[in-house]
């Protein structure tokens, strides 16, 4: 049976120590001069305008996709600004508007995401590797972030986003085109990063 294609972006699912996910979160801020939309899935890196207006929260926008471009970590959730009462039921980040919401951070986090099988597949043999993350706009109806792994981009360079560490391990899920993959974050804007095995 073959793989759907069904690409959500990168779901935090464990830790690259065996240890359970807890679900802890950054609070970050999205700028209003940020001219890009984000959905929930979407990976995030940090702004280079620094924080929100009064200090005490860090600014993120979405991540590009690509060889030495810095991941923080996936976007989670956000917060309703009681301003605007469409923010209550947009279930993503609007382009050009402040918006507060919660990340995964660090290069511990596991995440699950779908390849997206543009010309090649990932195999077996290419666990341990690194790979970029590949950046298409999600739902504006679901909120649902788009993004996917980069097959293609499956390289031991150590400036690559990504590590790929395994297939994910469920029912209906196969090597072969839309498979989803486990992946940690390799080119953290937070830490030094390493090449792939």
């Amino acid at each position: 049976m073959a793989n759907a294609d069904q690409p959500f972006g990168f779901m935090p699912i464990g830790t690259t120590d065996g240890s359970d996910y807890h679900g802890k979160l950054v609070q970050v801020q999205f700028l209003a001069a940020d001219t890009t939309a984000v959905y929930i899935g979407d990976f995030v890196t940090a702004s280079a305008n620094g924080a929100n207006t009064t200090g005490t929260i860090p600014a993120v926008k979405l991540a590009t996709a690509g060889t030495n471009n810095p991941v923080m970590g996936a976007l989670v959730s956000l917060t309703p600004d009681f301003t605007d009462e469409g923010t209550l039921t947009t279930k993503y980040r609007v382009a050009s508007s402040v918006r507060t919401g919660f990340v995964t951070a660090g290069t511990q986090v596991l995440y699950v995401a779908q390849e997206d099988s543009d010309s090649s597949n990932l195999a077996a043999a290419d666990m341990n590797l690194n790979v970029n993350m590949a950046n298409t706009a999600g739902s504006t109806i679901t909120g649902q972030s788009a993004q996917e792994i980069d097959s293609n981009s499956k390289a031991t360079g150590a400036t690559l986003q990504l590590r790929l560490h395994h297939l994910y391990d469920v029912p209906g899920n196969a090597i072969g085109t839309n498979a989803n993959w486990v992946v940690s974050v390799n080119r953290s804007d937070q830490v030094l990063a390493g090449a792939g095995i």
